[in-house]
């Protein structure tokens, strides 16, 4: 990756799986026709495939006044006078 071209910003270098409990490492090569320089690496999960376990659904209704008269919390209905 040459910054030189895309300086001060984040460019990503690919997508990496790695399995819990595994360590991992981040190597930085001298491979280059000049300075090698690493000043960040940023590690940015992937959750789009994780289940909302805490999720809960809400309703209410309210009367003219704006007074709740039912309050619904996971299927459960609770009228109040």
């Amino acid at each position: 990756m040459n910054q030189t071209q895309r300086g001060g910003e984040w460019v990503s270098l690919g997508w990496f799986t790695l399995a819990q409990g595994n360590a991992a490492k981040i190597t930085l090569s001298d491979n280059a026709d000049g300075t090698v320089l690493a000043d960040a690496v940023k590690l940015v999960r992937n959750n789009s495939n994780d289940v909302d376990n805490e999720k809960k659904t809400f309703a209410h209704s309210y009367d003219a006044n704006s007074n709740v008269t039912t309050q619904t919390l996971e299927g459960k209905t609770t009228t109040f006078n």
